[in-house]
């Protein structure tokens, strides 16, 4: 089975993911809390990647992005924003 990896020019990983988050919402558009069930979908993924390749220390890796998103939410915001190649509000986000 072949997957299709095509992406616009210039969308970083981080657009990409992004990107599968909002194509989702189709899937789950009759669903309550979509947005939550999707969050959670990919926040598994991410988990089970950050066990798979962060080694002995994966946990810690994890509780260091969660430490900032809820003690520094400015900070968060703008290691988000340096892995898109354009501001979220040009990308058409709510």
């Amino acid at each position: 089975m072949m997957t299709d990896t095509s992406h616009a020019p210039g969308d970083t990983p981080m657009e990409r993911i992004e990107q599968l988050c909002e194509d989702l919402r189709a899937h789950y558009q009759q669903v309550d809390d979509c947005e939550l069930r999707i969050a959670a979908k990919v926040m598994l993924v991410a988990l089970d990647q950050f066990q798979r390749w962060g080694g002995p220390h994966w946990k810690s890796l994890v509780q260091e992005y969660v430490d900032t998103a809820l003690e520094d939410p400015e900070k968060f915001q703008r290691i988000l924003q340096s892995n898109r190649s354009l501001p979220l509000v040009h990308r058409g986000y709510d």
